[in-house]
């Protein structure tokens, strides 16, 4: 979440009711589709060499373990045995695997982690995800996601059968959360899933509004793929757009045809820098903004160096260094806040 392979990503919102569970959780459970674990491959050689003859077997670990320069062959061993069954597939001499050995060896499943896409100020009782559904392709075997295709097959909208989500709920780091004040501009910039926590900020500030307080301008920042394929959420910013709740919307299409000039979420950032480092640094009395980005770690660090030759391009400092402190003091102000990953 390597090789020649292609993703196919459909993005599915999934709703679920939150029930409290009275059943502790077992605490642990074996992911039979990740990478064999290093484990495992001794394991495995184990089983091979008492099967086979000495030769194969020598050839077997010759792949897996670091030779006399310290080469370690397992990173690419794995990119063509994926899983134990592919393992299983290019050896097939291996028919019997001890369970208690493969339980010991075998990969436990990781939690993923999610941010929810609703605010409990609109219902306290649902919270709304957005998963994108991984089904890599490599030499037309597929390999689908562990949790995001099981969220896919059971999700009622496409005809799944609903079945319980096991899930905990922790509450964000404390800054990437919405000013208490409702006033303060707030810039969302995200791509993909990472426009999850954003829709629960619009719900919540639409819900404020509705109340009659006073909300300052909103803006989003979002790049996706293409309109008319992975442009998550996008009739409820129109809504929001609407409602004048949404202040600025700038998508950018990373594959549209025909292309256009600005791909990304950062060239809509640049297209619009004079607005935005107004916001960040009004002069007029308003009260500045603050900053938001969730997503990939890469798109996060392209991000971050638009606003550092922002910061020179406005005279807010005249080198690097200079404007590398900039964007720190936006940090330790708590007014640019990253959720990020990978």
């Amino acid at each position: 979440m390597s090789g020649a392979h292609c993703h196919h990503h459909a993005h599915e919102r999934s709703e679920r009711n939150i029930k409290e569970s009275v059943c502790p959780p077992p605490k642990h459970h074996a992911d039979p589709t990740a990478s064999p674990s290093r484990l495992l491959l001794h394991c495995f050689a184990q089983q091979l060499r008492s099967v086979t003859d000495d030769a194969t077997a020598d050839a077997f670990e010759q792949l897996i373990i670091p030779d006399a320069n310290g080469v370690d062959p397992y990173p690419k061993f794995i990119q063509a045995n994926r899983t134990l069954l592919d393992l299983q597939r290019a050896y097939p001499q291996v028919k019997d695997f001890d369970f208690g050995q493969f339980l010991a060896a075998a990969g436990v499943m990781q939690p993923r982690r999610y941010s929810i896409a609703s605010s409990p100020l609109a219902n306290t009782s649902l919270a709304a995800l957005a998963v994108g559904v991984v089904d890599d392709v490599v030499q037309n075997r597929h390999y689908p996601g562990l949790a995001s295709s099981y969220m896919a097959r059971i999700d009622p909208a496409q005809g799944g059968a609903p079945l319980p989500v096991r899930a905990a709920l922790k509450p964000a780091k404390s800054t990437f959360a919405l000013p208490e004040d409702t006033e303060v501009p707030i810039l969302m910039i995200s791509a993909g899933t990472g426009i999850a926590p954003f829709m629960g900020f619009l719900q919540e500030r639409s819900v404020q509004k509705q109340q009659g307080q006073s909300v300052g301008n909103t803006i989003v920042f979002f790049g996706c793929r293409r309109e008319d394929h992975d442009y998550i959420f996008k009739e409820e910013l129109a809504i929001y757009q609407d409602q004048g709740l949404l202040t600025g919307l700038h998508v950018a299409f990373s594959r549209q045809e025909p292309p256009s000039a600005n791909k990304y979420v950062q060239h809509q950032i640049l297209l619009h820098a004079s607005d935005v480092w107004a916001l960040m640094h009004p002069t007029n009395g308003a009260k500045p903004g603050i900053i938001y980005v969730c997503g990939s770690g890469a798109m996060s660090r392209d991000v971050r160096k638009v606003f550092i030759n922002m910061a020179k391009s406005f005279g807010a400092a005249s080198n690097d260094d200079e404007a590398d402190q900039v964007l720190q003091d936006w940090i330790d102000g708590g007014r640019y806040n990253e959720d990020v990953w990978g």
